[in-house]
């Protein structure tokens, strides 16, 4: 697993990258959007 992980090309290291921080900014604004606790794990671990 980390052979393929280290001979991934460039681009879609780049890509993943950006997918990532765009997931965790999702997770991060809906839960600040809430008020109910149990609402916003939900909603982080359904983003994450």
């Amino acid at each position: 697993v980390a052979a393929v992980k280290m001979n991934l090309p460039m681009w879609e290291l780049f890509i993943r990258g950006i997918l990532c921080n765009w997931l965790v900014c999702l997770a991060v604004w809906t839960a600040a959007r809430t008020t109910n606790d149990a609402a916003k794990i939900m909603l982080i671990f359904w983003c994450l």
